[in-house]
C-alpha cells in the first residue's frame, strides 16, 4: 500500500504509544507488520486485565487518523491492543 508521508507524520510515534502502554500497566509491547495500518506497522500492547486494556484502547481511540476506535482482544497472555504507529524516521 502506498501512503503519503503526510499521514505518517500524523500517526503517533512508537515511543509515545509504548510509553503510554507501559504507564497504563502493559505487561509488554512489541511491533508487528499490519496490512490494515496506513503505515504498515502497529504497536501491540499486552495487558493482564480487560479493564486495563480497555482503558488504554479508549485513550488512543480517535487520536489516530482514520481510526475511530481501538479494540482490545483476548490473547494467551491476557488482552492485546494494537495501535497504528509511524515508521521509524
Amino acid at each position: 500500500m502506498s501512503v503519503s508521508s503526510d499521514l505518517w507524520v500524523a500517526l503517533p510515534a512508537r515511543r509515545f504509544v509504548s510509553g503510554s502502554a507501559l504507564s497504563s500497566g502493559a505487561l509488554r509491547w512489541f511491533l508487528r507488520d499490519s496490512a490494515r495500518s496506513a503505515s504498515g506497522l502497529v504497536l501491540v500492547a499486552v495487558f493482564a486485565s480487560p479493564a486495563s486494556a480497555g482503558a488504554f484502547a479508549s485513550r488512543w481511540a480517535g487520536r489516530v487518523p482514520g481510526l475511530s476506535f481501538v479494540a482490545a482482544r483476548r490473547v494467551p497472555e491476557g488482552w492485546a491492543v494494537s495501535v497504528p504507529v509511524a515508521p521509524a524516521p
